[in-house]
């Protein structure tokens, strides 16, 4: 077998030319053989494919494509057999072919050989070896599949540019100049807006002895510069163009043209300060051992994968603490991220709209060093220059309230030492599918843990032995242990400082419904952040919680069917609605609770709403009565 994919995606047994499928099995085998010998994931594959909107069925499509992918390599292999060139390992495949068998392998090893003459004086040789990788080039990578601007297009295509100059800079001293010419106009055909590789071109004219081509050709360039970007040449190309004017026929280096290194360049500079964006952890924080052990364990199983970042992703119910933790664990496993942290509020549940992919995109571009001017205009180039800048580097980014999977694949870095943290009220199933996801579910914390939490925070000392330890369970049992309305209550307490804990339970048990849970801001009063999340709901999925206040601590989907009158199926639909809002819990199979004070907040809204349809009635019957007096009257 050998495979083209500098170019078309094509290949042969024998003299024989072999279908490889449409466009989604070709795309895969080009992924794969360009990164032969290494583990592709299956995360991976699914975003050349589809990008940031994958559908439900994304995996299974992709195994399928694997299976007739090998059918074709090995004709003769049973229909589930693996085989011997393409092999699965954890979370993905593996391709291994000669180097001698694909034309990008080829290139490589022809362009290494070149470098490696060179280095010790053989230049003819160094030009002979760069020609033959150069030769190898019929078209971009992938050509035909519609995934320039996807990173893995980016570099392949890179590599054709970086040894184009290593091949000129060989050259330009030498009487083999112009034999060059044709594979750098090939080059810069394929990077019309290459400055390093126009730089070179003009110096190889100049050498060959035709320096007015070259000056047409600077002028066109900058043309297409100005009307493309508002722009002009940089200084590179700039100094190849004044080096033309003054010795057209000269054919020594140009001494003002940057160095361009032999083989492919990885990955962009670092910055000289790494970002530091965590938020704040909290000082008084207490409890949850047992998901810190088991982040901790999640780490070292994601950062084992070896096929891109680890992801880890924390979910539960609104005030339940997620954001505390998440905070709290990164700054304890941030100093492994030597390359810096970053943080983003996605804001789904928060004041304002959700923010935006390109916005995100734009936030955490800023904190990676680039400037507002710099950023490319549309969201495809944005997540190609975010995964050029984190490709090698070791970050921890932690996104915080986020709504479903597509808000989060797109923000997750190239390297594989990175790590992605997220929170999101509803479980990203879908995300440890496609992406390889870890998930860890927070519930409220048990009793021994909600005491602890309270008293750090109320800087009381143990309960043990004292007269107000049943006052404290009776407060964490008002607050049903949420560490969001414990917040609020120890906030509540300092107004009656220095009076004891029994006057607080007092107060609370006097209040109705949430009152005993105000805050003196929205992100510490109770009613607001559950505002918050109603606010978002469908129509339905609104009705469906307030009746949902009348029934019993845990239900089915065939009785809050009958609550509000739907089917099965649309009742499954809107509860899901509600966990992912954070307003409802998941119990077990087919089993939904809800917490004491959700239950209570909904009693509420369900109250005003039959206010409200009495009031309708009321006014409604006052209308009738006057209009029947006015008629009477008449």
């Amino acid at each position: 077998m050998r495979f083209t994919i500098l170019g078309g995606v094509r290949a042969w047994r024998g003299e024989d030319e072999v279908d490889l499928g449409a466009r989604q099995p070709r795309l895969m085998a080009a992924m794969l053989l360009a990164r032969a010998g290494q583990q592709v994931a299956v995360s991976e594959l699914v975003d050349l494919l589809w990008g940031a909107d994958p559908p439900p069925t994304a995996v299974n499509v992709v195994h399928r494509h694997i299976g007739a992918i090998r059918r074709v390599i090995e004709p003769g292999l049973a229909r589930r057999a693996e085989g011997d060139w393409l092999v699965r390992s954890a979370g993905g495949y593996r391709i291994s072919v000669p180097s001698d068998s694909v034309d990008l392998l080829l290139f490589r090893e022809k362009a290494a050989y070149g470098a490696a003459e060179l280095t010790v004086g053989r230049t003819d040789q160094a030009i002979d070896a760069y020609q033959e990788a150069l030769a190898l080039w019929h078209g971009r990578f992938g050509e035909g599949l519609g995934v320039d601007t996807h990173p893995l297009s980016v570099a392949v295509n890179r590599e054709r540019a970086v040894i184009a100059c290593a091949a000129a800079d060989a050259a330009l001293n030498t009487p083999r100049a112009a034999s060059l010419l044709p594979a750098l106009h090939a080059a810069a055909a394929a990077e019309p807006f290459d400055e390093a590789l126009e730089a070179r071109l003009l110096l190889l004219l100049g050498a060959a002895g035709r320096p007015g081509e070259a000056i047409g050709r600077y002028h066109r360039f900058r043309e297409r510069l100005v009307a493309d970007f508002g722009m002009g040449p940089g200084r590179e190309l700039v100094a190849a163009f004044e080096r033309v004017l003054r010795e057209p026929q000269d054919t020594d280096p140009v001494r003002a043209v940057a160095p361009v290194p032999a083989v492919p360049v990885p990955a962009p500079p670092v910055r000289s300060s790494a970002p530091a964006q965590l938020p704040p952890g909290l000082a008084l924080f207490t409890g949850r051992r047992n998901e810190l052990a088991e982040l901790d364990r999640m780490l070292e199983e994601g950062v084992g994968q070896q096929h891109g970042a680890a992801v880890l992703a924390l979910d539960g119910m609104l005030g339940v603490g997620k954001t505390t933790l998440a905070a709290y664990w990164a700054h304890r496993v941030a100093d492994r991220f030597t390359d810096g942290q970053l943080f983003l509020n996605l804001r789904e549940f928060g004041d304002g709209e959700p923010m935006s992919t390109a916005e995100a995109l734009a936030q955490l571009l800023s904190g990676l060093g680039m400037t507002y001017d710099e950023l490319p205009p549309t969201v495809e180039a944005r997540v190609a220059q975010f995964r050029t800048l984190t490709a090698g580097r070791k970050l921890l980014i932690l996104l915080d309230d986020v709504r479903d999977a597509d808000q989060v694949r797109p923000l997750i870095p190239a390297s594989s030492g990175s790590l992605v943290l997220v929170t999101s009220r509803g479980r990203l199933t879908s995300l440890a599918a496609a992406d390889g996801a870890l998930l860890l579910g927070l519930e409220v914390p048990p009793a021994a843990d909600a005491r602890e939490m309270l008293l750090a925070r109320l800087t009381l000392p143990s309960p043990a032995g004292r007269e107000d330890e049943a006052t404290l369970d009776t407060v964490l049992d008002r607050a049903g242990r949420l560490p969001l309305a414990l917040a609020i209550i120890a906030a509540r307490m300092s107004e009656y400082a220095p009076r004891p804990l029994r006057d607080l339970a007092g107060c609370m048990a006097e209040k109705h419904g949430l009152d005993g849970f105000v805050g003196d801001d929205a992100d510490s009063d109770m009613r607001t952040v559950l505002d918050r999340s109603y606010r978002r709901l469908s129509p339905e999925a609104g009705r469906m919680l307030r009746r949902l206040s009348g029934a019993d601590a845990e239900v089915a989907p065939d009785v809050a069917a009958e609550l509000v009158g739907v089917t099965r199926s649309s009742a499954t639909t809107l509860l899901s609605e509600l966990v992912r809002a954070g307003l409802l819990i998941r119990s077990g199979f087919s089993r939904y609770a809800m917490h004491p004070l959700v239950r209570a907040y909904a009693a509420e809204l369900a109250a005003q709403t039959v206010k409200r349809r009495r009031l309708h009635l009321v006014r409604a019957a006052t209308s009738d009565d006057l209009r029947y007096a006015g008629m009477a009257a008449g």
